[in-house]
C-alpha cells in the first residue's frame, strides 16, 4: 500500500500541467523534510503510528485534491501535494 501511493504521487508529477522542472523541483522540496521527519518518528513511536499518522495526512491531501481538480485552481493543487507528501 505505502509503495503504490508513494509511486501513484511521484510518477505522476510529469503528467502534470506546466513546467516539468518545476514540478520536480516542488517534488523535491516535499520529499526532503518528510523523509527526515518519517524516520524521525519512527524512531520515537514506532512504525504503526507512523503509518497511522502519514496515511491520515495522505488522506486529508488526497480529499484536497479532489476539490481541488473539480474547481479547477492551482493554489489547492499544489497545496494537496504538500498536505499528501
Amino acid at each position: 500500500m505505502n509503495a503504490l501511493v508513494y509511486y501513484g504521487i511521484t510518477l505522476n508529477t510529469t503528467s502534470m500541467a506546466g513546467n516539468q522542472f518545476m514540478n520536480f523541483f516542488i517534488l523535491s522540496i516535499i520529499e526532503l523534510p518528510t523523509g527526515w521527519l518519517g524516520g524521525y518518528l519512527v524512531e520515537k513511536t514506532g512504525r504503526r503510528w507512523t503509518q497511522v499518522v502519514f496515511f491520515t495526512l495522505c488522506m486529508f491531501g488526497f480529499l484536497l485534491a479532489a476539490v481541488a481538480v473539480s474547481l479547477e485552481s492551482n493554489t489547492f493543487i499544489i497545496l494537496s501535494l504538500i498536505i499528501s507528501k
